[in-house]
Protein backbone atom coordinates (compact mmCIF):
# COMPACT_ATOMS: atom_id res chain seq x y z
CA UNK A 1 0.00 0.00 0.00
CA UNK A 2 2.63 2.05 0.77
CA UNK A 3 4.06 1.74 -2.46
CA UNK A 4 0.86 2.51 -4.34
CA UNK A 5 -0.02 5.49 -3.00
CA UNK A 6 2.77 7.76 -4.15
CA UNK A 7 2.05 6.35 -7.82
CA UNK A 8 -1.43 7.41 -7.24
CA UNK A 9 -0.11 10.66 -6.48
CA UNK A 10 1.97 11.04 -9.42
CA UNK A 11 -1.15 9.96 -11.67
CA UNK A 12 -3.65 12.30 -9.94
CA UNK A 13 -1.29 15.05 -10.55
CA UNK A 14 -0.61 14.46 -14.21
CA UNK A 15 -4.52 14.46 -14.52
CA UNK A 16 -4.93 17.63 -12.97
CA UNK A 17 -1.91 19.14 -15.10
CA UNK A 18 -3.42 17.46 -18.02
CA UNK A 19 -7.01 18.77 -17.50
CA UNK A 20 -5.83 22.79 -16.49
CA UNK A 21 -4.02 22.54 -20.05
CA UNK A 22 -6.92 21.42 -21.87
CA UNK A 23 -8.80 24.28 -22.54
CA UNK A 24 -5.54 26.21 -23.90
CA UNK A 25 -4.14 23.43 -26.17
CA UNK A 26 -5.40 24.37 -29.52
CA UNK A 27 -4.01 27.65 -28.69
CA UNK A 28 -0.51 26.39 -27.68
CA UNK A 29 -0.76 24.68 -31.00
CA UNK A 30 -1.47 27.91 -32.97
CA UNK A 31 1.49 30.02 -31.07
CA UNK A 32 4.25 28.46 -33.22
CA UNK A 33 7.18 30.89 -30.98
CA UNK A 34 9.02 27.77 -31.59
CA UNK A 35 10.15 26.25 -34.69
CA UNK A 36 9.00 22.88 -34.61
CA UNK A 37 5.72 21.31 -33.31
CA UNK A 38 3.70 18.48 -33.25
CA UNK A 39 1.25 18.44 -36.70
CA UNK A 40 -1.69 16.22 -36.17
CA UNK A 41 -2.29 15.42 -39.79
CA UNK A 42 1.27 14.44 -39.99
CA UNK A 43 0.32 11.15 -37.22
CA UNK A 44 2.26 13.45 -34.62
CA UNK A 45 5.47 13.69 -36.30
CA UNK A 46 7.39 16.66 -35.46
CA UNK A 47 7.41 19.51 -38.65
CA UNK A 48 9.07 22.99 -39.10
CA UNK A 49 7.59 25.70 -38.65
CA UNK A 50 8.50 27.52 -41.73
CA UNK A 51 5.67 29.51 -43.53
CA UNK A 52 3.71 32.72 -42.86
CA UNK A 53 1.29 33.50 -44.91
CA UNK A 54 -0.82 37.19 -45.32
CA UNK A 55 -3.56 37.63 -46.78
CA UNK A 56 -4.20 41.69 -48.00
CA UNK A 57 -7.44 42.46 -49.45
CA UNK A 58 -7.89 42.13 -53.21
CA UNK A 59 -6.73 45.87 -54.88
CA UNK A 60 -8.68 44.64 -57.90
CA UNK A 61 -12.05 43.77 -56.11
CA UNK A 62 -11.87 44.90 -52.24
CA UNK A 63 -15.74 43.85 -52.14
CA UNK A 64 -16.69 40.21 -49.44
CA UNK A 65 -13.46 41.02 -47.76
CA UNK A 66 -15.10 39.30 -44.78
CA UNK A 67 -16.72 36.65 -46.53
CA UNK A 68 -13.54 35.78 -48.20
CA UNK A 69 -11.60 35.66 -45.15
CA UNK A 70 -14.27 33.62 -43.65
CA UNK A 71 -14.02 30.89 -46.45
CA UNK A 72 -9.96 31.01 -46.42
CA UNK A 73 -10.28 30.40 -42.50
CA UNK A 74 -12.41 27.19 -43.32
CA UNK A 75 -10.66 25.90 -45.92
CA UNK A 76 -7.04 26.05 -46.87
CA UNK A 77 -6.30 28.79 -44.05
CA UNK A 78 -7.16 26.13 -41.66
CA UNK A 79 -4.15 24.06 -42.38
CA UNK A 80 -2.11 24.14 -38.95
CA UNK A 81 1.21 23.47 -40.86
CA UNK A 82 1.63 27.71 -41.68
CA UNK A 83 0.67 30.73 -39.92
CA UNK A 84 -2.13 32.45 -41.46
CA UNK A 85 -2.25 35.80 -40.80
CA UNK A 86 -4.74 38.82 -42.30
CA UNK A 87 -3.68 42.35 -42.63
CA UNK A 88 -5.83 44.24 -40.62
CA UNK A 89 -7.39 42.16 -38.28
CA UNK A 90 -5.97 40.54 -34.88
CA UNK A 91 -2.06 40.72 -35.08
CA UNK A 92 -2.27 42.32 -38.49
CA UNK A 93 -3.98 45.03 -36.72
CA UNK A 94 -2.74 48.23 -39.08
CA UNK A 95 -1.10 50.73 -36.92
CA UNK A 96 -2.40 54.25 -37.33
CA UNK A 97 0.02 55.49 -40.06
CA UNK A 98 -1.01 53.23 -42.33
CA UNK A 99 -4.62 52.70 -41.76
CA UNK A 100 -5.91 54.11 -44.75
CA UNK A 101 -3.38 53.42 -47.33
CA UNK A 102 -3.81 51.00 -50.72
CA UNK A 103 -3.83 47.41 -49.98
CA UNK A 104 -0.64 47.39 -52.40
CA UNK A 105 1.43 50.26 -50.56
CA UNK A 106 5.29 49.55 -50.76
CA UNK A 107 4.71 50.69 -46.97
CA UNK A 108 2.03 48.26 -46.41
CA UNK A 109 3.66 45.43 -47.21
CA UNK A 110 7.32 46.45 -45.56
CA UNK A 111 5.25 46.71 -42.34
CA UNK A 112 3.56 43.31 -42.97
CA UNK A 113 6.59 41.28 -43.59
CA UNK A 114 8.01 43.25 -40.26
CA UNK A 115 5.28 41.93 -38.38
CA UNK A 116 5.66 38.60 -39.02
CA UNK A 117 8.90 38.34 -37.69
CA UNK A 118 8.76 40.15 -34.97
CA UNK A 119 5.87 37.30 -34.58
CA UNK A 120 7.69 34.85 -35.81
CA UNK A 121 11.05 35.04 -36.14
CA UNK A 122 12.43 31.80 -37.18
CA UNK A 123 10.32 31.82 -40.34
CA UNK A 124 11.88 30.50 -43.88
CA UNK A 125 9.28 31.88 -46.18
CA UNK A 126 7.12 34.67 -46.22
CA UNK A 127 4.33 34.64 -48.35
CA UNK A 128 2.06 37.49 -49.68
CA UNK A 129 -1.66 36.86 -50.95
CA UNK A 130 -5.03 38.45 -51.29
CA UNK A 131 -8.50 37.05 -50.08
CA UNK A 132 -9.61 36.00 -53.91
CA UNK A 133 -6.42 33.52 -53.53
CA UNK A 134 -6.64 29.96 -53.20
CA UNK A 135 -3.47 28.24 -52.15
CA UNK A 136 -3.10 24.46 -52.38
CA UNK A 137 -0.90 24.15 -49.23
CA UNK A 138 0.33 20.53 -49.16
CA UNK A 139 1.38 21.57 -52.39
CA UNK A 140 3.12 24.90 -51.75
CA UNK A 141 4.95 22.83 -48.65
CA UNK A 142 5.91 20.55 -51.25
CA UNK A 143 7.19 22.82 -53.83
CA UNK A 144 9.05 24.48 -50.79
CA UNK A 145 10.58 21.55 -49.67
CA UNK A 146 12.85 22.06 -52.52
CA UNK A 147 13.81 25.21 -52.42
CA UNK A 148 16.78 26.85 -50.26
CA UNK A 149 15.35 29.62 -47.93
CA UNK A 150 19.32 30.69 -47.68
CA UNK A 151 19.22 31.42 -51.24
CA UNK A 152 17.79 34.84 -52.45
CA UNK A 153 14.26 33.87 -53.92
CA UNK A 154 11.38 35.45 -55.22
CA UNK A 155 8.94 32.50 -56.52
CA UNK A 156 5.81 33.08 -57.95
CA UNK A 157 3.63 33.93 -61.14
CA UNK A 158 6.26 35.83 -63.32
CA UNK A 159 5.07 38.58 -64.97
CA UNK A 160 6.79 41.65 -67.16
CA UNK A 161 5.15 44.65 -67.55
CA UNK A 162 4.89 46.13 -71.38
CA UNK A 163 7.35 47.02 -73.43
CA UNK A 164 10.32 45.20 -71.75
CA UNK A 165 9.61 46.75 -68.01
CA UNK A 166 9.38 45.70 -64.86
CA UNK A 167 9.74 41.60 -63.82
CA UNK A 168 7.80 40.95 -61.21
CA UNK A 169 5.63 38.00 -59.66
CA UNK A 170 1.26 38.68 -59.73
CA UNK A 171 0.23 39.60 -56.29
CA UNK A 172 -3.47 37.91 -56.82
CA UNK A 173 -1.65 34.41 -57.88
CA UNK A 174 0.82 34.92 -54.58
CA UNK A 175 4.39 35.19 -54.08
CA UNK A 176 6.73 33.50 -51.73
CA UNK A 177 9.84 35.33 -50.33
CA UNK A 178 13.00 33.26 -49.21
CA UNK A 179 14.36 33.88 -45.71
CA UNK A 180 17.32 35.47 -47.41
CA UNK A 181 14.99 37.85 -49.34
CA UNK A 182 13.42 38.92 -46.22
CA UNK A 183 16.83 39.51 -44.60
CA UNK A 184 17.80 41.72 -47.90
CA UNK A 185 14.60 43.34 -48.24
CA UNK A 186 14.49 44.94 -44.92
CA UNK A 187 18.28 46.13 -45.33
CA UNK A 188 17.64 48.23 -47.79
CA UNK A 189 13.93 48.44 -49.09
CA UNK A 190 13.20 50.42 -52.30
CA UNK A 191 9.54 51.74 -51.53
CA UNK A 192 9.88 53.10 -55.38
CA UNK A 193 8.14 56.82 -56.15
CA UNK A 194 4.43 57.86 -56.90
CA UNK A 195 2.07 54.46 -58.23
CA UNK A 196 4.98 52.12 -57.33
CA UNK A 197 5.23 53.73 -53.63
CA UNK A 198 1.26 53.93 -53.39
CA UNK A 199 -0.07 51.19 -55.14
CA UNK A 200 2.63 49.53 -56.92
CA UNK A 201 4.41 47.25 -53.74
CA UNK A 202 4.42 44.22 -55.53
CA UNK A 203 6.58 45.70 -58.74
CA UNK A 204 9.06 47.85 -55.73
CA UNK A 205 9.30 44.51 -54.21
CA UNK A 206 10.94 42.73 -56.61
CA UNK A 207 12.45 45.48 -58.31
CA UNK A 208 14.05 46.08 -54.89
CA UNK A 209 15.65 42.24 -55.19
CA UNK A 210 17.17 42.46 -58.51
CA UNK A 211 17.56 44.23 -62.05
CA UNK A 212 15.68 43.83 -65.07
CA UNK A 213 17.44 40.38 -65.34
CA UNK A 214 15.47 38.75 -62.71
CA UNK A 215 18.46 37.04 -61.46
CA UNK A 216 16.31 36.25 -58.36
CA UNK A 217 12.71 35.98 -59.82
CA UNK A 218 12.67 32.25 -60.15
CA UNK A 219 11.49 30.32 -63.09
CA UNK A 220 8.74 28.18 -60.66
CA UNK A 221 7.11 26.30 -64.17
CA UNK A 222 6.64 22.32 -63.15
CA UNK A 223 9.33 21.02 -65.34
CA UNK A 224 9.76 24.20 -66.89
CA UNK A 225 6.04 24.05 -69.24
CA UNK A 226 3.36 24.26 -66.35
CA UNK A 227 2.69 27.04 -64.00
CA UNK A 228 2.21 26.32 -60.51
CA UNK A 229 1.01 29.92 -59.59
CA UNK A 230 -2.32 31.17 -61.11
CA UNK A 231 -3.33 34.31 -61.29
CA UNK A 232 -6.66 33.10 -62.85
CA UNK A 233 -8.77 30.37 -61.29
CA UNK A 234 -9.08 27.03 -62.74
CA UNK A 235 -12.26 27.06 -65.27
CA UNK A 236 -10.61 30.29 -67.21
CA UNK A 237 -7.18 28.48 -67.27
CA UNK A 238 -8.30 25.15 -68.61
CA UNK A 239 -10.54 26.89 -71.16
CA UNK A 240 -7.80 29.12 -72.42
CA UNK A 241 -9.81 32.51 -71.53
CA UNK A 242 -7.65 34.54 -70.24
CA UNK A 243 -7.21 38.13 -70.98
CA UNK A 244 -4.82 39.99 -73.87
CA UNK A 245 -2.61 41.65 -70.76
CA UNK A 246 -2.12 38.35 -69.08
CA UNK A 247 -0.85 36.98 -72.43
CA UNK A 248 0.99 40.49 -73.25
CA UNK A 249 2.55 40.07 -69.60
CA UNK A 250 4.52 36.76 -70.55
CA UNK A 251 6.34 37.60 -73.19
CA UNK A 252 8.74 34.19 -72.52
CA UNK A 253 6.51 31.94 -73.61
CA UNK A 254 2.79 31.21 -75.55
CA UNK A 255 0.42 30.17 -72.33
CA UNK A 256 -1.21 27.02 -73.00
CA UNK A 257 -4.70 25.89 -72.90
CA UNK A 258 -6.06 22.59 -71.52
CA UNK A 259 -4.54 20.56 -69.03
CA UNK A 260 -1.14 21.73 -69.88
CA UNK A 261 -2.33 25.06 -68.47
CA UNK A 262 -1.28 24.25 -65.10
CA UNK A 263 1.47 22.02 -62.83
CA UNK A 264 -0.50 18.61 -61.16
CA UNK A 265 0.98 20.39 -58.75
CA UNK A 266 -0.50 23.46 -58.43
CA UNK A 267 0.04 25.45 -55.75
CA UNK A 268 -2.54 28.60 -55.84
CA UNK A 269 -5.46 29.78 -58.00
CA UNK A 270 -6.67 33.51 -58.11
CA UNK A 271 -10.20 35.11 -58.89
CA UNK A 272 -11.52 32.32 -56.58
CA UNK A 273 -14.84 33.65 -54.97
CA UNK A 274 -15.58 32.64 -51.08
CA UNK A 275 -18.51 30.15 -52.67
CA UNK A 276 -15.82 28.81 -55.66
CA UNK A 277 -12.92 28.34 -52.83
CA UNK A 278 -15.05 26.10 -50.86
CA UNK A 279 -15.79 23.92 -53.53
CA UNK A 280 -12.42 23.97 -54.79
CA UNK A 281 -11.94 22.84 -51.51
CA UNK A 282 -14.29 20.08 -51.02
CA UNK A 283 -13.73 18.35 -54.24
CA UNK A 284 -9.63 18.40 -53.75
CA UNK A 285 -10.50 17.12 -50.47
CA UNK A 286 -13.02 14.27 -50.84
CA UNK A 287 -12.02 13.00 -54.61
CA UNK A 288 -14.14 9.74 -54.07
CA UNK A 289 -17.48 11.11 -53.36
CA UNK A 290 -17.15 14.14 -56.25
CA UNK A 291 -15.79 11.64 -58.49
CA UNK A 292 -18.50 8.94 -58.27
CA UNK A 293 -20.92 12.64 -58.71
CA UNK A 294 -22.96 12.85 -61.83
CA UNK A 295 -21.86 16.56 -63.89
CA UNK A 296 -24.95 17.72 -62.87
CA UNK A 297 -24.03 16.97 -59.26
CA UNK A 298 -21.14 18.43 -59.91
CA UNK A 299 -22.51 21.74 -61.62
CA UNK A 300 -24.89 22.65 -58.54
CA UNK A 301 -21.75 22.10 -56.09
CA UNK A 302 -20.30 24.98 -57.90
CA UNK A 303 -21.42 28.55 -57.66
CA UNK A 304 -23.53 29.90 -60.32
CA UNK A 305 -23.11 33.53 -59.46
CA UNK A 306 -22.14 36.41 -57.94
CA UNK A 307 -21.95 37.01 -54.71
CA UNK A 308 -20.39 33.33 -54.37
CA UNK A 309 -18.90 33.24 -57.85
CA UNK A 310 -16.11 36.23 -59.03
CA UNK A 311 -17.04 38.43 -61.72
CA UNK A 312 -13.25 37.44 -63.08
CA UNK A 313 -14.04 33.79 -63.13
CA UNK A 314 -16.26 31.65 -65.77
CA UNK A 315 -18.85 28.88 -64.88
CA UNK A 316 -17.97 25.35 -65.84
CA UNK A 317 -20.48 23.52 -67.75
CA UNK A 318 -21.16 19.08 -68.11
CA UNK A 319 -18.26 17.59 -69.60
CA UNK A 320 -16.10 20.70 -68.52
CA UNK A 321 -12.21 19.66 -68.25
CA UNK A 322 -11.98 21.29 -65.38
CA UNK A 323 -13.48 18.26 -63.54
CA UNK A 324 -10.85 15.72 -64.86
CA UNK A 325 -8.28 17.98 -63.91
CA UNK A 326 -9.58 18.91 -60.03
CA UNK A 327 -10.61 15.21 -59.46
CA UNK A 328 -8.07 12.97 -61.53
CA UNK A 329 -5.03 15.20 -62.67
CA UNK A 330 -4.04 17.55 -59.30
CA UNK A 331 -1.63 16.52 -57.24
CA UNK A 332 -2.05 17.15 -53.25
CA UNK A 333 0.54 16.55 -51.14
Amino acid sequence: MRQIWPLAAASLAATCVLLLWLPYAHEAGRDWRGFARLDPGQRGERVPARVVIVVFPSTVDPKQHEARVAAINETWGGDPRVRLGVLGEGLFARPDALRNRHAGNSELIKWAVNRSLELWPDVDWWMKADDLTYVVVPNLLGYLASRRPGQVQLLGRRLQMANKGDIFCSGGAGYVLSRAAVDRLLESWCLGGGWLREQGGDIALANCLSSKNASYIADTRDGGTEERFHAYGPQRLISGQVDKWYKDYTPWYSIPAGPACCSARTVTFHYVEHGEARAIHSMLSDRERFLAASDDELLARWPKRAPELSGYSTKPHKNDPMWDFLLRRMVVG
